[in-house]
């Protein structure tokens, strides 16, 4: 699970994206795939500091591992209200997320207050969801290459909910790499 967060034009409505993506690929063979991507260079990808090569790459990486998003975009967001749009975004995707099967949810660290902001909405979402199934997660680093599916399909969706570019969102849906896009006030 990651997330991405858009200006619109104006510089004053904010978009806040939260994608998790499902991998049907055994861990070590989709971290495999997903590093491939970016070859031997030493930093993590990042959607926004790829050109457009890198980016068709992982693209293709995600149909190959079997990638399954679904991304909660929460609009408007004010600057002030990302940690709300946060929770609102993890609140409909752990549901989902639930009702996939998971067994293992790795979200993106932002730091240990924040970290537990997360935890404080996970732990609620799952005393709701009493008889539904748990999960283990856990935080790590954008060293994780895992993480890297999740950043690719938030910044596709970042681009095309600006409306800087549309094509990567319509070949994620069209490849059935996003199966689901929910939008939250």
């Amino acid at each position: 699970m990651d997330e991405s967060s858009r200006e619109d034009g104006s510089g004053k409505t904010l978009y806040y994206v939260v994608g998790s993506v499902v991998l049907i690929e055994e861990p070590n063979a989709a971290r495999n795939a997903i590093t491939a991507v970016i070859g031997g260079r030493g930093s993590p990808f990042h959607w926004h500091k790829e050109g457009p090569v890198i980016r068709d790459a992982m693209h293709e990486a995600l149909v190959a591992v079997g990638a399954c998003a679904h991304v909660c975009v929460h609009h408007p967001t004010a600057r002030r209200s990302q940690e709300q749009a946060r929770a609102v975004g993890i609140g409909t995707l752990v549901p989902v997320l639930l009702a996939e099967g998971i067994d293992d949810l790795i979200i993106e660290s932002r730091g240990p207050i924040e970290d537990s902001r997360d935890r404080g909405t996970i732990l609620g979402l799952l005393q709701e969801a009493e008889g539904t199934g748990a999960f283990q997660y856990r935080w790590e680093t954008k060293a994780e290459p895992l993480l890297w599916v999740a950043d690719a399909v938030c910044g596709a969706v970042g681009e095309a909910v600006t409306k800087t570019n549309e094509e990567h969102l319509r070949r994620m849906v069209g490849s059935g790499v996003i199966k689901s896009l929910l939008m939250r006030p």
